[in-house]
């Protein structure tokens, strides 16, 4: 086993499990993607650490015990179709792509695509759809959306995003 699988494995049961993420398939899908492949090369010795990483220009990769919550809570099912907002690295897109049918990724414009393309294709993230757009407008040509995970802070929600949630 490598440092990076024993530290993720760490990160399952020492964070998440003692803090009542319990959700087996929560546990599973962030037991399954490395982490550390999602971020820059600098950070991945701190891939696992329970605090939010700083990716630089204001943006952060939540820390892994806030996403167990936000995911256990938000409780995706295998058929829903899910909007992602807010991350650029892509990891919690990878970790919903095991919990969801379908996973549209709403990325800043200015953000290169083909590398996250090409690395959640070799985590076998098939199911993971690349947008490009403003996170507040959300993504209206695929609305309406089962679920919609907005990874990091806002200081209130946009009215397009709630309109783009099914009434189920």
């Amino acid at each position: 086993m490598t440092d990076a699988a024993i530290a993720r494995a760490n990160m399952v049961e020492n964070q998440l499990r003692p803090n009542r993420i319990d959700d087996p398939r929560v546990l599973q899908a962030m037991g399954d993607i490395p982490r550390e492949l999602f971020v820059p090369k600098a950070l991945r010795g701190c891939a696992y650490g329970d605090e939010d990483l700083a990716l630089g220009q204001g943006r952060f990769l939540i820390e892994p015990l806030a996403l167990g919550k936000l995911l256990q809570a938000s409780e995706p099912k295998a058929e829903d179709v899910v909007l992602v907002v807010g991350d650029v690295t892509g990891y919690a897109a990878a970790v919903l792509s095991r919990l969801a049918g379908t996973v549209f990724l709403l990325l800043p414009a200015g953000e290169p695509t083909q590398p996250l393309e090409a690395l959640l294709g070799e985590r076998g993230c098939d199911n993971v759809v690349l947008q490009v757009g403003d996170s507040a407008d959300g993504h209206p040509a695929q609305a309406p959306f089962d679920l919609i995970v907005l990874v990091g802070s806002v200081p209130s929600i946009p009215a397009n995003l709630l309109e783009q949630l099914s009434d189920q």
